[in-house]
């Protein structure tokens, strides 16, 4: 009997300490690259209807720096040649994760 409690309490630590564990928040701001997965992780999901004003874009961007994502990781998933087309050359524009909207059994749209 005093073996089996000492596996049940062995048994118990493990899978409390690994029931801890807690996913490594991601930084698409900083120029190390990310997966795929992470990348779409990192946008909250939003609910529909969506409904943006000019004035919560500017907060947004003002008041949450966090949520920058570096033209390093941008460009890794969106070609660059997107941004040439409303920008002008040589222009680098900060973009702001605003979150994704997701279609159950069809697609995600990132904003």
């Amino acid at each position: 009997m005093q073996g089996i409690r000492k596996y049940l309490i062995v048994f118990v630590a493990i899978a409390s300490l690994a029931g801890c564990k807690q996913k490594k928040k991601i930084n698409l701001s900083g120029e190390e690259t990310v997966a795929v997965n992470d990348f779409i992780d990192f946008f909250a999901p939003l609910d529909l209807p969506l409904e943006f004003a000019d004035t919560s874009l500017l907060k947004a961007k003002k008041d949450n720096d966090s949520l920058l994502i570096s033209q390093k990781n941008f460009n890794q998933f969106v070609p660059d040649s997107v941004l040439q087309q409303v920008y002008a050359k040589g222009v680098k524009p900060k973009i702001y994760v605003l979150g994704k909207v997701t279609v159950p059994k069809a697609e995600t749209y990132l904003l």
